[in-house]
């Protein structure tokens, strides 16, 4: 007969495997998340949802990165685009 603790343990591994866990947001400096709020006011719903999305997504040095050359090019990273997006939806 199976021993319970084994259907509690792989009843963790199918919630992890389907996602039921968002990943922690990376570390990022107070300043970044303020020349942010520069232009997507802190308070708002989607602004705040975008913010917690990009910090969840990217490491701070990607962020940089990717706002480097948004700046730079004119194109807009996929994955702040995504991070904007998921929160309109």
């Amino acid at each position: 007969m199976p021993h319970p603790a084994r259907f509690a343990l792989a009843g963790l591994a199918v919630l992890a495997a389907c996602g039921g866990e968002r990943p922690a947001p990376n570390p990022y400096p107070a300043q970044a998340k303020a020349t942010f709020n520069e232009g997507c006011p802190a308070g708002d719903p989607v602004c705040d949802c975008t913010w917690d999305n990009i910090t969840r997504a990217m490491t701070y040095e990607d962020y940089r990165e990717a706002m480097r050359t948004s700046l730079r090019d004119g194109l807009l990273d996929p994955r702040l685009a995504q991070a904007s997006a998921a929160c309109k939806e």
